[in-house]
């Protein structure tokens, strides 16, 4: 079944959140019994948009485009690789071709593999001690609350957080290393804890 279609009143769909969607979904096929799906669509170029508004308002689904950090990201980052658009570009877009197709439903903008060390570029770079606790600290808020929905690592957050320290990378180098050197360590031993 079509989540549009399970939700009783269009003004109380349209305002609703995400978790909200999901929400009502997950309450529909315990107490109903009923199925359906929700489908993340990758925004890989306008056509694909097109598309998911035509069929979205053809079925009257609701859209969730779920875009990585390579496929769009900030100006400042050098946007994505999907048309070289930053997210304001992205929103941009949306909304025009929403407004051309007709579409006047749901519409998610979520992100896949955000975060950090996420894009390409992230992963080849040094990274500080400070900047890498306070990472950790949003990661390990993330994980809290509930808001970050990645695989947690092997290892606990408190732990990584000693291990990044520059006594223990260079007891693990087992030299002295020079602070560019333990920011490139650092880096590479972070990809290697949450991309492994």
């Amino acid at each position: 079944m079509i989540a549009g279609r399970l939700i009783k009143k269009r003004e109380e769909q349209l305002n609703m959140t995400i978790s909200q969607l999901l929400a009502e979904v997950e309450n529909l096929r315990r107490t109903k019994k009923k199925a359906c799906t929700l489908l993340g669509i990758g925004p890989m170029s306008e056509p694909v948009l097109r598309a998911a508004f035509e069929l979205g308002k053809e079925k009257d689904f609701p859209i969730m485009l779920i875009a990585s950090r390579n496929q769009i990201d900030s100006r400042e980052l050098g946007g994505g690789y999907v048309r070289g658009w930053n997210q304001e570009q992205f929103v941009t877009a949306i909304r025009r071709i929403a407004g051309e197709t007709g579409f006047d439903g749901l519409c998610y903008i979520c992100r896949d593999h955000g975060g950090p060390w996420q894009r390409d570029k992230e992963r080849s770079d040094k990274l500080p001690e400070k900047e890498a606790m306070d990472l950790l600290s949003e990661i390990r808020f993330g994980y809290m609350s509930g808001l970050l929905d990645l695989p947690k690592p092997k290892k606990r957050i408190y732990q990584i957080m000693m291990e990044i320290q520059p006594g223990h990378l260079q007891r693990m180098a087992g030299q002295e290393l020079t602070e560019q050197s333990r920011d490139v360590m650092r880096a590479e031993y972070l990809k290697n804890v949450f991309l492994t």
